[in-house]
C-alpha cells in the first residue's frame, strides 16, 4: 500500500518545534516569545503567545524589544517602526546559524546532534559546535543563546544583521531525487551479478529477499516498541531483536521533523531503547509500506556489497484521543552484505550474510 498525503494537521493542531507561521519576538534581557505579532503600535508589540510557559496575549514595550524574527527568519531591529504586515508568515528562503564570532552560514540545517550543528551552504557542510552558536534561526525554531549583552552587540551590527537577511547567500534548492526501479527491470540485474561475481555462495537473488525479510521484521519491532500496552519485558526484548537486524549498534537512525524542517540522528541503540520507546505521546502508530530496492548491490573496497532499499513511514501521534502530530516520511535503508567466519565440526568456513545499515531521511511532508 502507499500512503497518500491528506490536507496538513500542523497548522491546526501544532507539533513539535511548533508551526511555520510562528514568530520570535527577542527582549533586551535576551528573553524570547514565540507567537504572532497581533498588532504594532507606536509604544509597544501586542502578541499571541503559542508556546513556553506563558502561553496567551501579551504586550512588549518597545523599550524593551530587541528585534521581531517573522516566518521567513528575516530580522526586525526597529519593529515598532514598521506595519503589521511587514511580519512575513512563512516562506523563508533558507535557515541561518550566527556564530558568537559573528560570522553567520546560510543554508539548510541537515543535522541536529546533542554537541553541534549541521548546515549545508553554497561551500558544502559545514559542522559548528553549539557552543560556538549564538543563534540558530530555522523554520519552527528560532532561538538566540548568546548573554544578553553580547545578543545586543550582534543584532546592533548592520553587517550581521545583513547577512542574516540575505536570502542570496542561500544555496540553490536540490532538486528531489526518486529513484523507483520494478521488480521485472531489478530481478535481471541481480542474476548478471551472480553470474559475473563467479562466487556460487553468493547469491544475490536469494540475499535481496532475506534484506527485505529483515526490513519487514524491523517494522514489526518498532510496533512492538512504541505500543504503550505491551510489557517493558516484551519491549527489552524487541528492541534486542531489532538491533541484532543491524550490522552495528551504532548505526545510524536519522529521523525528521516536518514543522522545523530539520533532522537528527540517533544510533540505532538509542534510537530503539530511548527515542522511540519514550516518545511524549499516549499512543504512537509508525506504518511502513511500499518497501522496494532502488539501488542493485554494488562492490565496496573492503569486499562487502551494499544496496539501498526506499520505504514510506507514517507516523501518528496521539494525545487525549485526537491526532497531535503526524507527518510521512521517505526513507533509505543501507543494506549490507558481508562475509563472517564460523566454526563448524572443527573447521572455519567463511559465511556470507546481509545486515541493515545507516537508515536516512530523503523527504518529510505532514499529513
Amino acid at each position: 500500500m502507499r500512503f497518500r498525503p491528506l490536507l496538513p494537521l500542523l497548522a491546526l493542531l501544532g507539533a513539535p518545534g511548533e508551526a511555520l507561521s510562528q514568530q520570535t519576538l527577542v527582549r533586551t534581557d535576551g528573553s524570547q516569545l514565540h507567537g504572532q505579532v497581533q498588532r504594532v503600535a507606536p509604544d509597544r508589540i501586542e502578541l499571541l503567545v503559542t508556546s513556553g510557559l506563558r502561553k496567551g496575549p501579551s504586550s512588549v514595550p518597545c523599550s524593551e524589544v530587541l528585534c521581531v524574527v517573522d516566518g521567513a527568519l528575516t530580522v526586525h531591529t526597529r519593529p515598532c517602526g514598521e506595519a503589521l504586515a511587514a511580519f512575513a508568515q512563512g516562506g523563508a528562503a533558507c535557515n541561518a546559524l550566527v556564530r558568537a564570532d559573528q560570522q553567520v552560514l546560510k543554508g539548510t540545517i541537515v543535522r541536529w546532534d546533542d554537541d553541534r550543528l549541521t548546515i549545508r551552504t553554497a561551500a558544502g557542510d559545514v559542522n559548528v559546535p553549539r557552543s560556538e552558536l549564538a543563534g540558530v534561526l530555522s523554520p519552527g525554531l528560532v532561538e538566540f543563546t548568546a548573554p544578553p549583552d553580547r545578543l545586543k552587540g550582534l543584532l546592533a551590527d548592520a553587517g550581521v544583521v545583513s547577512a542574516i537577511n540575505d536570502a542570496s547567500r542561500c544555496p540553490p534548492a536540490a532538486e528531489p531525487r526518486t529513484v523507483r526501479y520494478s521488480e521485472k527491470w531489478i530481478a535481471p540485474r541481480f542474476e548478471r551479478t551472480v553470474s559475473e561475481s563467479g562466487k556460487a555462495e553468493l547469491d544475490f537473488v536469494y540475499f535481496k529477499d532475506v534484506a527485505l525479510e529483515k526490513t519487514r521484521r524491523l517494522s514489526g519491532y518498532i510496533a512492538q516498541i512504541t505500543n504503550k500496552e505491551l510489557s517493558a519485558i516484551v519491549k527489552d526484548k524487541a528492541v534486542e531483536q531489532a538491533i541484532g537486524l543491524f550490522e552495528r549498534p551504532d548505526n545510524l537512525v536519522h529521523v525528521s521533523n516536518v514543522a522545523s524542517g530539520s533532522s537528527k540522528a540517533h544510533p540505532v541503540h538509542k534510537y530503539l531503547s530511548t527515542h522511540l520507546r519514550y516518545l511524549k505521546y499516549d499512543a504512537v502508530t509508525i506504518e511502513w509500506a511500499d518497501i522496494q530496492y532502488v539501488s542493485d548491490f554494488e562492490l565496496q573496497p573492503d569486499g562487502s556489497y551494499t544496496a539501498v532499499v526506499s520505504l514510506q513511514q507514517r507516523f501518528q501521534g496521539m494525545v487525549d484521543g485526537q491526532v497531535y502530530y503526524s507527518d510521512i516520511t521517505n526513507k533509505n535503508i543501507q543494506i549490507k552484505l558481508r562475509t563472517y567466519e564460523k566454526v563448524v565440526e572443527g573447521r572455519t568456513e567463511r559465511l556470507w550474510d546481509v545486515f541493515l545499515g545507516d537508515i536516512g531521511v530523503v523527504s518529510t511532508m505532514a499529513e
